[in-house]
């Protein structure tokens, strides 16, 4: 079992192979990068203009599912090779999802998400205690293993502990 720190330091190594809904079949989920997240985006954007459509509050809905779409065609893996995609292209993984499919995947890769990159600002005071306790075992290599967005939310954290007066030492000079 994976501790959360650990989780953090995988980043998108992190995998986790799950039932496909509605099957016995095994999918692998594995967290994107935010390169893999920006180019979701821009494939849904040109999914649109490749379909002359632009995108308003008519079609606001539709974009978010094709971003949907296109998140997962990026982060479901063969479960026997994870380094071949589970679907050959976006338009083969639109076909075939049902939007309850989609749901319960995109449901299913949030939470794994939260999970191995949680929001700092979420955790609790003991879950952010714990994880600096662990950064403190070996500080350089911990902190270098956390993304900067990490690092400058545990520094927050820690800034925000009330501060503890030395004890005094019975000098009053």
């Amino acid at each position: 079992m994976v501790d959360r720190f650990e989780k953090l330091k995988l980043g998108t190594r992190n995998m986790k192979t799950i039932k496909y809904p509605g099957s016995d079949e095994d999918v692998t989920m594995r967290i994107l990068s935010n390169a893999e997240i920006q180019e979701a985006v821009f494939a849904t954007e040109r999914h649109f203009l490749a379909a002359d459509v632009v995108a308003n509050t008519m079609t606001l809905d539709s974009y978010e599912d094709e971003r949907t779409t296109q998140m997962l065609v990026r982060a479901l893996r063969d479960p026997e090779d994870p380094k071949k995609p589970f679907a050959p292209s976006a338009d083969e993984l639109r076909r075939q999802l049902t939007r309850e499919v989609k749901d319960i995947l995109a449901t299913e890769y949030a939470a794994f998400e939260q999970e191995c990159s949680p929001a700092l600002e979420k955790m609790t005071g003991d879950e952010l205690e714990a994880l600096w306790e662990e950064i403190k075992k070996k500080p350089q290599t911990q902190l270098n293993s956390l993304s900067f967005g990490t690092r400058t939310r545990l520094l927050l954290y820690l800034a925000s502990l009330p501060s503890i007066s030395p004890i005094p030492s019975g000098s009053t000079s």
